[in-house]
């Protein structure tokens, strides 16, 4: 299950580089809050469905205190999610999304 969420990153990261070239996909990762905390997510993601599950919940809080983001690490979210503006983001548990979803702030 892990696998998959290497799969929607390297996705994540394949789209990008499509959309924005490589400058503008190294910009995004280092300087995007929203790119960052899915980013994070997806490895804490994948520790969680490795059975690693202090590790995805200290993942987790550390995006909320890097990023503003509180991403559950038992919501599955599909390839190609963006956030544009990340601060005050909520997503729960058993969230399920699917590929190109976007959402924006205070949501």
């Amino acid at each position: 299950m892990a696998d998959v969420e290497q799969a929607h990153f390297m996705d994540d990261l394949r789209l990008a580089f499509k959309r924005k070239g490589f400058g503008g996909l190294t910009r995004d990762v280092l300087l995007h809050p929203g790119n960052q905390a899915i980013a994070l997510y997806r490895l804490y993601r994948a520790l969680y469905l490795k059975g690693h599950i202090n590790l995805a919940f200290l993942g987790y809080r550390l995006n909320y205190f890097l990023c503003g983001v509180e991403i559950h690490p038992d919501a599955d979210i599909g390839p190609d999610f963006h956030l544009d503006h990340p601060i005050s983001v909520l997503i729960h548990r058993r969230t399920r999304m699917g590929r190109g979803v976007r959402i924006y702030s205070h949501v």
